[in-house]
């Protein structure tokens, strides 16, 4: 028995490249890639920094990474918060048998019959907290044992059941269920972050980007993230602090001048009450 799609474009064959659930992975996990699947990713414990396309991310937990075929992508964990995820890899082929390339997006906008915003299209989603049970079952039954001879079939109908869920979820979304207008801004407020964690950012200019006062940016990104902006930002600096101590021999001078420290000595004062020791020590205890 073969399941299909039926799709405008045609109808399409699903083939079920992996199922996995890996726990507590740190630092490099793959180089700059691509393939002709469809990789979908769901975090949810830990941190790491993907690369999809020409944008990278911070991934944290209830975010929901999709991967289009022939796309590329990087994926790295963190260092000192190891990340776990769920991670579903599939082909869709043609009557032809040639992979589709048909992107992500396009199906989950076929499937729930509405026209997605395009901060809605763009990977990764942040999950709102009331769709997230039923992601991530959809991801969990991917992984549960399944008999054969109907093992094939089962895995085939988990990963359709996968993306229905998906598709119902970035769906109501993009069509206005509760927390599209916060997931979205704060998605795109990380990227902001990202881009510009070499200078400093106030609270007032981070609200600016997204259009909302600072008190209700505040709420919102607490609310997202459960961090507020100040929090977040000051652990990504000290995580990627941490990673060029132990990475590379750059001078902590310019570590603290990359990561928009407003001094050498500010940024060993705050390394040291964070860690109990100065950048440069922590630096030769890694090595030694």
């Amino acid at each position: 028995m073969d399941i299909q799609l039926k799709l405008r474009t045609g109808r399409y064959s699903l083939q079920v490249v992996a199922n996995r659930y890996v726990e507590r992975r740190t630092g490099f996990i793959n180089r700059r890639h691509s393939h002709p699947v469809y990789h979908l990713m769901y975090i949810t414990d830990g941190e790491g920094t993907f690369e999809v396309g020409d944008s990278t991310t911070r991934a944290l937990p209830g975010m929901l990474y999709w991967i289009s075929p022939n796309e590329p992508h990087r994926f790295e964990a963190s260092l000192t918060r190891p990340m776990s995820n769920f991670a579903s890899t599939f082909v869709l082929r043609g009557e032809d048998g040639v992979p589709a390339e048909i992107p992500f997006p396009d199906l989950i906008e076929e499937y729930a019959g509405t026209q997605l915003p395009s901060a809605a299209r763009r990977s990764p989603c942040i999950v709102p907290p009331q769709f997230r049970p039923a992601v991530e079952n959809g991801f969990r039954q991917t992984v549960a044992p399944a008999e054969a001879p109907s093992r094939d079939i089962r895995d085939k109908l988990r990963v359709l059941d996968l993306i229905v869920r998906i598709a119902d979820t970035v769906g109501r979304i993009g069509q206005g269920a509760p927390g599209r207008k916060n997931g979205t801004a704060v998605t795109e407020l990380l990227r902001y972050i990202e881009t510009n964690l070499h200078r400093a950012l106030t609270l007032e200019e981070l609200a600016r980007h997204i259009h909302v006062t600072p008190n209700y940016l505040c709420r919102m990104f607490k609310r997202e993230t459960g961090a507020t902006p100040r929090q977040y930002v000051q652990k990504l600096r000290m995580e990627k602090a941490m990673e060029r101590l132990v990475d590379t021999d750059e001078p902590v001078y310019g570590i603290a001048e990359r990561l928009g420290f407003e001094s050498a000595s500010y940024f060993a004062r705050v390394f040291r009450a964070k860690h109990g020791v100065t950048p440069s020590v922590f630096r030769e205890l890694q090595k030694g």
